[in-house]
């Protein structure tokens, strides 16, 4: 059957959408082939996409980065 999941938003000030929606997707990827729950997964792209669109450019920071890395 179909389910639905919600992510919640990660608190940020928004200075550039760029890259936004290209960010989320990777972080979801991320946790998808890493075998995450599709809750973990949206939350990686959350964490991403917030880190983004909170400075000018479409870069991800290393602390980003970090918060979604799984050791």
């Amino acid at each position: 059957g179909k389910q639905e999941f919600r992510v919640a938003p990660v608190p940020t000030r928004v200075k550039d959408t760029t890259a936004a929606g290209d960010v989320f997707a990777a972080g979801f990827l991320y946790g998808f082939t890493n075998g995450c729950s599709p809750e973990e997964c949206g939350r990686f792209g959350a964490i991403l996409a917030s880190d983004v669109i909170s400075r000018y450019g479409s870069e991800v920071s290393n602390e980003a980065l970090k918060q979604i890395q799984r050791t």
